[in-house]
């Protein structure tokens, strides 16, 4: 029996530029329609429900397939999870051209050694969260490979995956991401709290964010894409990061944004990142342009405290609109840096080096006499999110060491 969900459409700006990354060629101004699932609706009478138990699962359908804790779904449909699965894991394997909805209704997940759910073959995923009900997905503390796929996420999925509903989740990962996909990554509404000791959302194609209210504390990026990163709406709390968002292009429409980040808050790179390391015989110069990357801020109200540049730009970085406070802590860097052309258009902009009007230098992650006196003291982090204790200074989410400043955090090769 198949259950179809029922969704509604939302116009979302995608905005990527490099062919060879396979990410799609478009320029920063163009709006392009794409598929995101806002209405969460869907039709209980032809849903499957799943009882999680403890050590397994019950359900009648032959569109599931539970072997102890492990439940595969097989086929399109809507499918609702209620209950504990102390140590288990959900694996979406149906048709290349089905998609699926996944219902949280009051549901824990924990696998010890893998995702709690795990998307590996289907059209589209959907995970939708039960209005008024709180759910939580966590890996154990390690990854144990299941098949050739490099599972590293509490949800991991190889599909296009879409995050929606006004219910609440909690995402904890001592061991890598808190959601990765290899596809598309698009959040339309929930509310998030995630841990995780690499990156907190993840999405190799894009990340779309239409809305929705997250508290992100990671080891790596906030908000990670190899292409774009578009954010319309949301809340956005990032107390401990590596960098709080960073894509090989970032576009902000509107949102509230408050960042403390290790290096830079909002990064527009392309391929490897080279913030932070000195230029020298064989690598690439850091202050050359990048024409495929951009920061495009249109509206919200930014704050942002970071060891690195609170906006940094391989590309051109342009500001129509918005209020944005900046505070960078020195370190040879600076709250704006851009390597092409910087633009404000009628945002109001503050930060506490000067570098909003080029008196404190904005190239280059500020070598280009990019230091100032009073480079400004780090305001108190505040708690960290419910769910464990805060990582003490030169530690990180998930008990690794704090990167060095200008350093990536030690772990594995870039994957996003």
């Amino acid at each position: 029996m198949k259950a179809m969900m029922k969704y509604g459409m939302l116009p979302v700006m995608l905005c990527a530029a490099v062919l060879l990354s396979g990410c799609r060629s478009e320029e920063s101004t163009t709006a392009e329609s794409s598929e995101v699932a806002t209405d969460a609706d869907y039709d209980v009478s032809s849903a499957v429900t799943i009882s999680l138990g403890g050590d397994t699962a019950v359900c009648s359908s032959d569109a599931v397939s539970i072997d102890g804790g492990r439940i595969t779904i097989l086929d399109e449909g809507t499918y609702i999870f209620a209950g504990t699965l102390n140590d288990g894991q959900v694996v979406v394997n149906a048709d290349d051209s089905d998609k699926i909805q996944i219902v949280l209704n009051g549901a824990g997940i924990t696998s010890e050694t893998s995702a709690a759910i795990y998307s590996l073959e289907a059209d589209k995923v959907f995970i939708t969260l039960e209005d008024g009900t709180e759910n939580h997905l966590a890996n154990g503390g390690e990854f144990v490979a299941i098949d050739d796929n490099n599972i590293d996420a509490a949800v991991f999925s190889k599909t296009d995956l879409t995050l929606n509903g006004s219910g609440s989740l909690v995402l904890t990962n001592p061991a890598g991401h808190g959601v990765a996909s290899k596809d598309e990554l698009t959040i339309s509404g929930g509310s998030y709290q995630v841990t995780a000791a690499s990156h907190g959302f993840a999405g190799k194609d894009s990340v779309d964010i239409a809305g929705g209210s997250f508290v992100i504390t990671a080891g790596k990026d906030g908000i990670h894409s190899d292409c774009a990163v578009v954010i319309q709406a949301g809340t956005f709390s990032i107390p401990y990061c590596y960098e709080g968002i960073e894509g090989q292009t970032v576009t902000i429409e509107d949102g509230t944004f408050e960042i403390t980040s290790n290096d830079d808050g909002m990064n527009a790179a392309g391929g490897s990142d080279g913030s932070g390391t000195s230029y020298g015989l064989g690598q690439e110069d850091p202050f050359a342009v990048d024409e495929d990357c951009f920061i495009t801020i249109n509206g919200g109200v930014i704050t942002i405290v970071s060891d690195g540049d609170c906006l940094d730009s391989n590309g051109d970085l342009t500001i129509n609109g918005g209020t944005l406070n900046l505070t960078c802590n020195g370190n040879g860097n600076t709250a704006i840096d851009a390597n092409g052309t910087y633009t404000n258009n009628g945002g109001s902009v503050t930060t506490n080096d000067g570098s909003e009007n080029g008196t404190g230098g904005r190239n280059g992650g500020g070598k280009n006499g990019g230091m100032f006196d009073g480079g400004g003291e780090r305001p108190d982090k505040g708690e960290r999110p419910a769910g464990g204790e805060r990582p003490a200074d030169g530690e990180k989410p998930g008990g690794g060491a704090r990167p060095d400043r200008g350093e990536k955090p030690v772990g594995d090769e870039k994957q996003f």
